[in-house]
């Protein structure tokens, strides 16, 4: 079993501040809120697969960031998350190892990139 997940975290709540943020306070509160909230999801999901509890599931980190299980069932998934403007994205998969990375896609200004390109 291999997928992707990916959820718009600001239809979780109806914090207007989610949708806005308005100072640097805000954002940084809003990136907080964006990983607690992914976390929930990727243990929400893996619990579902190691088929026990939500609070026994615990990450760790490798040397290069990359999350992962701690405890029995940990070698049967590998996962991975990536946040980008208000989506959180989580790969997850019993078979391969995965990893995501995702980013918002702005429009571009032509004259200004050409200025510099």
């Amino acid at each position: 079993m291999t997928k992707i997940i990916a959820v718009n975290y600001t239809s979780i709540s109806s914090d207007s501040i989610l949708q806005n943020p308005k100072s640097e306070l805000d954002a940084f509160r809003n990136n907080i809120f964006k990983h607690e909230v992914g976390k929930l999801i990727a243990k929400s999901v893996i619990a579902n697969f190691l088929r026990v509890h939500r609070g026994n599931i615990n990450f760790i980190k490798n040397i290069y960031g990359k999350p992962g299980l701690v405890g029995k069932g940990s070698s049967k998934l590998d996962f991975n998350l990536s946040y980008t403007d208000n989506w959180i994205f989580l790969a997850i998969s019993s078979e391969t190892n995965v990893g995501i990375d995702a980013e918002f896609i702005e429009p571009i200004n032509i004259d200004t990139a050409s200025e510099f390109c």
